[in-house]
């Protein structure tokens, strides 16, 4: 148990330091060392080369094979191929040869920059404080860095995709980004978020960034609602309708949400991993396959929760090999669900 717990924050900080430091990537080999020194089951990418409309991916150990865009777009996001754990470890000269296939627009705004995709069309009301973001096209994103968002609303109109959900080559972003709108290292206070539409992974993607955002409402989203990764925020109100896969997910963060209505999750209403520490005071699902994961780790405080049309209520288990299980509390919920649990997590109900 010490073993994992070590080895738990030790990729922990591996993937903060790939996020922060990467002009710092000509050597791995710590790294691996520490992957083969607990026995851990990973695949390393050394470089990814365009391949006509397919992708070449070459292992460390010189291995190449050719992949979809949807396959690489699941290692970027979800580091997974072929239900193995697999993870791009580029160099920098790797990077430099990994070309930018898309035109792409970047300009300066509040200390920081956006970039986006060609095709996107951003308007900018700075007196309102108020940005509208429109697609042209399902795949077009937005990617905000560096910025304080301090009494700002973002509404985003996404195109709707027209071709049916089992295509799922194009949720792919060869930027390396999930989202239709992305946030990195930003800052939230009174802030509004709204999506509609869209054919990205993640309608709205937050990274690496931390405030109190005060509602985030999102329709239609193609796969997941709203993903965060890697930040502490709070949020006051989540509303989300019509998810085609997780209607909120979170990993590696503290997380705190006052109320959330969650309706027509296709797979999971939230979903938290990877050493996450998520308390909400008051949920509201109906329709979903799992209302509740806690994974890996993570730690779940449910204070008050209402579930209708759910197979399984709250699940605690472990999901990946280099984490542990997760812990569920449950102060208030009700649900005619399942309730599941493995070896490794626990569920503690109140009532």
């Amino acid at each position: 148990k010490k073993n994992l717990i070590y080895l738990e924050k030790y990729l922990s900080e591996r993937e903060t330091y790939f996020v922060n430091n990467i002009q710092n990537l000509d050597n791995n080999s710590d790294y691996i060392a520490k992957l083969t020194e607990f026995g851990v089951n990973q695949e390393n990418i050394s470089s990814i080369g365009l391949d006509d409309k397919n992708f070449s991916i070459k292992f460390r150990n010189d291995k190449e094979i050719t992949i979809t865009p949807y396959e690489l777009s699941r290692i970027f996001s979800k580091n997974t191929l072929s239900e193995k754990r697999t993870v791009f470890l580029p160099t920098v000269s790797s990077l430099e040869n990994f070309k930018n296939y898309s035109q792409i627009n970047q300009e300066n705004f509040l200390n920081g920059f956006i970039t986006y995709s060609e095709g996107m069309i951003i308007n900018i009301d700075k007196e309102n404080k108020k940005i509208n973001i429109i697609q042209s096209k399902p795949t077009e994103w937005v990617f905000f860095k560096d910025i304080n968002f301090i009494d700002w609303r973002i509404n985003f109109k996404g195109k709707i995709k027209e071709t049916p959900k089992l295509d799922q080559n194009q949720r792919f972003n060869e930027n390396g980004l999930t989202g239709c709108v992305n946030f990195y290292n930003s800052y939230f206070e009174n802030t509004f978020l709204n999506a509609e539409g869209g054919g990205c992974e993640d309608s709205i993607n937050i990274v690496s960034s931390n405030g109190l955002i005060d509602s985030i409402k999102v329709k239609n989203a193609y796969a997941d609602a709203v993903d965060f990764d890697f930040s502490n925020l709070k949020i006051k109100k989540v509303i989300i309708n019509n998810a085609g896969n997780d209607c909120l997910d979170v990993s590696s963060g503290k997380y705190e949400v006052a109320s959330s209505i969650l309706k027509i999750c296709e797979d999971k209403a939230i979903s938290v991993g990877e050493k996450s520490v998520f308390q909400i005071n008051n949920a509201n699902i109906d329709t979903a396959a799992i209302g509740i994961s806690a994974k890996d780790f993570s730690t779940v405080i449910l204070n008050n929760g209402n579930m209708l049309n759910v197979k399984v209520c709250v699940e605690s288990a472990q999901k990946k090999q280099e984490f542990g299980g997760g812990l569920a509390i449950l102060k208030k919920n009700i649900c005619k669900g399942n309730y599941t649990v493995d070896n490794f997590s626990i569920i503690e109900r109140d009532s």
